[in-house]
């Protein structure tokens, strides 16, 4: 796969980290059990993640690599409910985005997570009325939209602290626009640096992880930072490609 593992890292992006023979990147790592991270951001706020993920064009990017060896639900980025506005593991072990409105839903699959593998998962909403699913820049799955009444601000669980993710994220991004597959296929092959920043409301990068202050701080400048609960800051190494 192109994403992380076969990219050079960006000295500026991680200042804080020792160049060595293999580049490292940093993760923060959810335990399966009770770690997430909320957004800084409420309803109401134009900048706002919650309220742009509700909104009717946006777009989410993660990498994430799952960890367990059970096929529970597990979250990756949630609101307050079950199935209000969430990326997520499936019990059945398939990616699945499922969004729910009180009178209609969109559920889009994706494929089977794969333990200890990374993966670059994408939702593009509103891309010509329709939501889509993308895995490592493919789409997998498509489906007319419908308006949604919540938005998403919980990494790693839902509002109830339930089916907490079990692995790392990377990497989030949520733009208030529809992304095109160009643009897709653009971060896939170097999310250090994202196309259309001027459109990013949330960039949570490796290097704005702080473990000092328990934040994972936000670069788009909308202030939208992360409050780390009980997720732990790992580094790691991987054979990198340097372009």
């Amino acid at each position: 796969m192109m994403g992380l593992k076969h990219i050079a890292l960006d000295e500026r992006e991680m200042p804080t980290f020792e160049w060595k023979a293999r580049p490292r990147f940093r993760a923060l790592s959810f335990d399966g059990i009770d770690d997430y991270v909320q957004i800084d951001s409420s309803y109401g706020a134009s900048g706002g993640i919650a309220e742009v993920t509700r909104s009717s064009a946006w777009s989410l990017y993660i990498i994430a690599r799952y960890e367990g060896t059970d096929d529970v639900d597990r979250t990756l980025i949630g609101s307050t409910s079950y199935n209000w506005n969430r990326v997520l593991r499936r019990v059945d072990g398939i990616l699945r985005y499922i969004a729910y409105n009180g009178t209609n839903s969109v559920v889009l699959d994706g494929e089977y997570l794969n333990s200890n593998q990374i993966y670059d998962i994408a939702v593009v909403y509103g891309s010509g009325g329709y939501a889509k699913l993308y895995m490592d820049s493919v789409l997998k799955s498509s489906a007319p939209v419908i308006s949604l009444t919540h938005g998403m601000y919980l990494i790693g669980t839902v509002s109830s602290l339930d089916q907490i993710w079990n692995g790392k994220i990377y990497l989030i991004l949520i733009y208030n626009t529809a992304l095109t597959d160009a643009e897709i296929k653009a971060l896939y092959n170097d999310p250090l640096h994202p196309p259309r920043r001027q459109n990013l409301v949330l960039w949570l990068a490796p290097g704005s992880i702080d473990a000092v202050t328990g934040k994972w701080y936000d670069l788009s400048g909308n202030d939208n930072h992360g409050t780390i609960y009980g997720a732990t800051v790992v580094e790691e190494e991987e054979e990198v490609l340097v372009l």
